[in-house]
C-alpha cells in the first residue's frame, strides 16, 4: 500500500506544481485563469484515475474514500473555475480551491500514515 501511495503521491506532486504555475501565469485576468484552470483539470484527472484503480485495506479504505472525495471536491471546483462568468467568480473560485486543497492535504497526510509512511 505504500508503495501505490508513493505512485499517486507522485502524480499529484506534478498536478500541484504544474497547477500552481499556471495559477501564477494567469495573475488575475479571466481568460488566463480560465485555461489555466483547463490545464489543471487535465493534470488531475490522471491524479484521481490512479486513486480509484488503487486498491487499499479494508482498514484504510475509509482514509483512501476521504481523499478521493477531497480530490473530486477539487475538481469539481476546477470545473467550475474554467468556466468563471468573471473576475470576481474567478477569485472566489480559487478562493475555494486554496481551501480544498489544504483539506486533500490533510486527508492524504492521513492516509499517508494509516499505510506505514512518516508524515509529508
Amino acid at each position: 500500500m505504500a508503495s501505490a501511495y508513493l505512485a499517486i503521491s507522485g502524480v499529484a506532486t506534478v498536478a500541484r506544481t504544474h497547477c500552481e504555475a499556471d495559477r501564477k501565469a494567469a495573475d488575475d485576468d479571466l481568460l488566463k485563469g480560465r485555461a489555466a484552470a483547463a490545464a489543471c483539470l487535465q493534470s488531475y484527472e490522471p491524479l484521481i484515475t490512479a486513486m480509484q484503480a488503487a486498491t487499499w485495506a479494508s482498514a484504510v479504505q475509509p482514509d483512501a474514500d476521504a481523499v478521493l472525495g477531497a480530490m473530486t471536491k477539487l475538481h469539481d471546483l476546477l470545473v467550475q473555475l474554467a468556466s468563471a462568468p468573471d473576475k470576481s467568480a474567478l477569485r472566489a473560485d480559487y478562493a475555494a480551491i486554496t481551501d480544498a486543497e489544504a483539506v486533500l492535504v490533510a486527508k492524504a497526510d492521513r492516509l499517508r500514515t494509516d499505510v506505514g509512511l512518516p508524515p509529508g
